[in-house]
């Protein structure tokens, strides 16, 4: 009975020195969501929109989602056309792929509310 507990106890130790090793080999992101009081005072535009089409492309040798919105009501800022274009980084273009995590994704016929900035 008293050599069941004992190797009991080595497998233990030896699993958890496993798990050990490979603790030191993961990584992880994390994400502080803003609040929405904080995403409307940084926001340039806010606006309701429906999602018209979804695709990805090539610019230079990375890979972006371009989503066409068609605006619904805009409820901050000054936004004249009633169709736009957004670009997001990440998407699957052919053979390459690129994954942006909390990029939001995006569903033609979906109705979202979205708060803009402009990026060069």
């Amino acid at each position: 009975m008293r050599s069941l507990s004992v190797r009991t106890s080595v497998s233990f130790v030896v699993l958890l020195a496993c798990f050990s090793l490979l603790a030191g080999t993961t990584s992880a992101t994390t994400v502080i969501v803003p609040g929405d009081d904080s995403m409307l005072i940084g926001a340039r535009a806010v606006v309701r929109a429906k999602v018209l089409s979804v695709g990805c492309g090539l610019d230079g040798d990375r890979v972006f989602t371009y989503t066409e919105l068609k605006i619904r009501e805009v409820l901050k800022g000054d936004i004249a056309e009633r169709k736009i274009v957004i670009k997001e980084a990440g998407g699957i273009v052919e053979d390459r792929g690129r994954v942006v995590f909390g990029t939001p994704q995006f569903t033609a016929g979906e109705e979202v509310i979205l708060y803009l900035v402009n990026y060069p």
